[in-house]
């Protein structure tokens, strides 16, 4: 009987990622606020040209080190924010359009833009829900224990607006914080919640990449390729010289009939790591 298997390309440029459906491999902050609207003013008269209109960010001490990142120990922020563009007149937008949802890096001499997020809302329960990849770097080390923080902030014609939470601590109960403690219900922050995806690590991802199954070999006409728990792959087939003859994503089998007599190798590619193996085509 022939076993089936899933052959799927999991790499994804990171500059598309904000259009892509969120991976196994996520970080996700779920934000629930008093009420949040699609529509927000932009580019505010009262407010200086380039400065931050409004943000809602999370920011997580990453390494349990309070010597690093910034002065309270934070390392990594994810963020929504709006600033505003030079001088243009005020005008009214989308609240996906008018916002930047990136990852903030930071360290004792400031902070600086990190890769960009996945931002879905939800009007009809007022929630946020901000999600990354686990495997960008600055989001590799997160996990759960680490310390969070969420903090709004608003640059209303009153003056400034922010609210935040308590330190909570990564894990999948939420983190609540008072109701109607700031005027303004889209930065009046009722709770925080954050799910870490259980993710394969890089000896794991390794061993199942090592332990595939490539049969029959040597090979004629149709190879098959097992990977260990159904790990999704891509196959790139090289000749000697290292030149690539053949790709197969999403197949269940790779027809070698028409290649050469010939030594090949074989590379299974998860998205992030990646093994080779030797077969004979006769």
């Amino acid at each position: 009987m022939k076993t089936t298997f899933t052959i799927f390309l999991l790499s994804i440029g990171l500059a598309n990622y904000s259009k892509a459906t969120a991976q196994d491999d996520t970080l996700k902050v779920i934000l629930k606020l008093r009420s949040i609207t699609d529509v927000l003013t932009f580019n505010q008269p009262h407010v200086p040209p380039n400065s931050l209109e409004y943000s809602w960010e999370i920011k997580i001490n990453s390494d349990d080190n309070n010597s690093t990142g910034d002065k309270d120990g934070y390392d990594v922020g994810l963020a929504m924010a709006n600033f505003k563009f030079g001088t243009s007149p005020s005008y009214t937008g989308s609240i996906i359009s008018g916002t930047d949802q990136h990852t903030w890096i930071y360290n004792n001499s400031g902070s600086s833009y990190g890769n960009p997020l996945s931002a879905v809302f939800n009007f009809s329960d007022s929630t946020i829900i901000l999600s990354g990849l686990k495997s960008l770097p600055e989001l590799a080390q997160i996990k759960y224990g680490n310390k969070f923080i969420v903090k709004t902030f608003f640059n209303s014609p009153g003056g400034i607006q922010s609210d935040s939470t308590t330190v909570g601590t990564l894990g999948n109960s939420p983190t609540p914080d008072p109701a109607a403690d700031v005027a303004s219900p889209f930065m009046d922050i009722l709770s925080c919640r954050m799910e870490l995806a259980e993710v394969v690590g890089l000896a794991t991802q390794a061993s199942i990449l090592n332990k595939a199954n490539v049969y029959p070999n040597p090979c004629s006409n149709k190879l098959y390729i097992q990977c260990e728990s159904g790990s999704k792959v891509t196959i790139h087939i090289y000749d000697l010289s290292g030149t690539l003859v053949l790709t197969s994503v999403d197949q269940t089998e790779v027809n070698l009939a028409l290649l050469p007599k010939g030594i090949y190798f074989v590379k299974i590619h998860n998205g992030l790591y990646s093994s080779s193996q030797k077969i004979i085509v006769n």
